[in-house]
């Protein structure tokens, strides 16, 4: 297990080349007050489609 806490888009990109990992797990905000997983953004990007993922692993997302 490697965990990344906010890293920069050219860390994480970095980081999922060299590693080459089976799978990635991208969780979103969470406040201290409640107990559900808000919306999944990077900074001010919203990650909430396949399209803005895939820009980050910098190929293309399986289909399935």
């Amino acid at each position: 297990v490697h965990t990344l806490n906010n890293p920069g888009i050219d860390e994480f990109r970095h980081t999922v080349k060299s590693l080459e990992p089976d799978f990635v797990y991208l969780q979103g905000a969470r406040s201290n007050e409640e107990e559900e997983i808000g919306s999944l953004t990077w900074g001010d990007v919203d990650l909430s489609n396949a399209d803005a993922i895939t820009d980050l692993f910098a190929s293309t997302l399986p289909t399935t």
